[in-house]
């Protein structure tokens, strides 16, 4: 069972999350403290970008728009929708 295992109770709301400097910048960060593309995300949740992008469009899992096409995923509120989602 992959971590999209069930149905999803879609919320809305907004995503408090801070934004780091990359460590190339000079500024040190948590990996899990950026905020990801929509890559990344399918990467780590096995599923395909366009996948990733239905399901944040839909609100299944949380994210943050930046423009038309951009949009990025602050990993740990991420696992926390779909954790609290498989189990309700």
């Amino acid at each position: 069972m992959g971590v999209i295992g069930g149905t999803l109770a879609a919320h809305s709301g907004y995503v408090e999350c801070m934004i780091q400097r990359e460590p190339r910048m000079g500024v040190t960060s948590n990996s899990e403290d950026r905020l990801m593309t929509a890559d990344e995300i399918a990467s780590r949740l096995q599923l395909s970008v366009r996948r990733v992008r239905v399901y944040a469009a839909s609100g299944k899992i949380p994210s943050i728009k930046l423009n038309k096409r951009d949009i990025r995923f602050h990993w740990p509120t991420v696992v926390a929708r779909l954790t609290n989602a498989t189990l309700e």
